[in-house]
């Protein structure tokens, strides 16, 4: 008969824990991104920048051959026939040759946050892909609010949340009074017209802070810890797009009743479904409560709510259950189907989005067709940021 080993395990085993995970992340992450230690920007050769701006790839090489006509000429690399362009040379492209209308010197940017109950629905790779979406196909200025203690946004921005990032870098200084905007928090990027206000662990206090300090000042209105910071920032960019935590505590509470709009990413299976419906009671519950002593809570209006089918899998039962969603939320589900994609998997495996590369790794029409309904999902929300800034424009235009 074996002997029944009873182990214990107390806290310096917790610390080895913490010390020798960390490493690894560390040496993984450092081997990941190699040769480079931090992320870098696409390249796109003149077919994909022709494909971007919707015009012919000779004509991209002739406007490039071109002098003085205020576009970058790019640079063909050493071995090549073929003339490349850096991000922020096809950013000049987009922005010569983009038809949608800019935002009205009188109107401030969007807020807009993502966000769900659980974990595991593609949110924060949608918050990223959103925001590089508008950059490239909107011509847009967009900062990247990560709300999410867990920093998952933060690290696909090419930070590591655990070695760049300190307590001060967060929204946390802000909330408690240390700091009079969000300005200092605003992070550049590896994209351009990307900015960051990244994330780490210390947003986990926020939850033990704004209710710790409600109990002791009634007054205090804990929902509108980061309005008025928002808000502020709104005015240099055309929209802030938040990624909340998958959950609905205090920090995210503060970004939904900042948020202009709102983007719910949901698998169509019945646990994800389910929980959705629940993650609107509780709001919906906690409007209610806080109406009583704020009035222009009780006046909230959203300028859209849009909730998109995601990880979806060609089985009859998502089919199903998407149709359960149709119901249960009308308008606002998107006909929008973001698949489950083997292109997904390849990409966040170098801490990479679909819109990092111009090309797949691996199957191409798996790339293909999660990019175009990526790109779906970012004229979605590029169209309703010009709603709301009352310009009339629709997507077919373009063309």
């Amino acid at each position: 008969m074996s002997t029944i080993v009873n182990t214990t395990y107390n806290l310096n085993h917790i610390s080895e824990l913490a010390e020798s995970s960390t490493s690894v992340l560390n040496a993984v992450r450092t081997k990941l991104l190699e040769p480079e230690p931090r992320k870098i920007a696409p390249q796109f050769n003149s077919a994909s920048l022709a494909a971007l701006v919707n015009i012919e790839k000779r004509r991209i090489n002739q406007l490039a051959a071109k002098e003085n006509n205020g576009l970058p000429e790019g640079h063909i690399p050493e071995g090549s026939n073929a003339r490349h362009f850096s991000l922020a040379e096809a950013l000049d492209y987009v922005h010569h040759f983009n038809k949608r209308p800019r935002r009205p010197d009188n109107e401030r940017g969007r807020i807009i946050c993502t966000t769900v109950f659980k974990g595991g629905t593609g949110k924060t790779t949608s918050s990223f892909c959103i925001a590089q979406g508008l950059t490239l196909r909107g011509a847009r200025k967009v900062l990247l609010l990560d709300a999410d203690p867990q920093g998952t946004l933060t690290q696909l921005a090419g930070y590591a949340p655990d070695v760049d990032i300190g307590d001060e870098d967060t929204v946390m200084p802000y909330i408690y009074g240390e700091q009079k905007n969000l300005r200092y928090a605003v992070k550049k990027t590896y994209w351009k017209n990307l900015d960051l206000i990244p994330a780490n662990i210390s947003l986990y206090a926020a939850d033990f802070y704004l209710p710790a300090r409600y109990s002791k000042d009634k007054s205090y209105k804990f929902w509108k810890a980061l309005n008025a910071g928002l808000l502020d920032l709104a005015k240099d960019y055309d929209a802030i797009i938040i990624d909340c935590p998958p959950s609905l505590n205090y920090l995210t509470f503060n970004m939904i009743f900042s948020a202009d709009g709102i983007v719910m990413p949901i698998p169509p299976n019945s646990v994800d479904f389910a929980s959705s419906t629940q993650f609107w009671r509780l709001v919906h519950q906690m409007y209610q409560s806080i109406s009583e002593v704020d009035a222009e809570a009780a006046d909230k209006k959203y300028d859209f709510i849009s909730v998109v089918p995601s990880r979806v899998k060609p089985k009859e039962m998502s089919q199903l259950i998407t149709g359960w969603m149709g119901k249960a939320f009308g308008e606002h589900l998107t006909t929008i189907n973001i698949p489950e994609s083997t292109a997904v998997d390849n990409f966040s495996f170098g801490l990479m989005t679909v819109y990092d590369q111009t090309k797949a790794i691996g199957s191409n029409a798996a790339f293909r067709k999660y990019k175009d309904r990526m790109d779906e999902l970012v004229d979605h929300v590029d169209t309703r940021l010009m709603r709301a800034w009352g310009l009339n424009w629709e997507m077919e235009n373009e063309y």
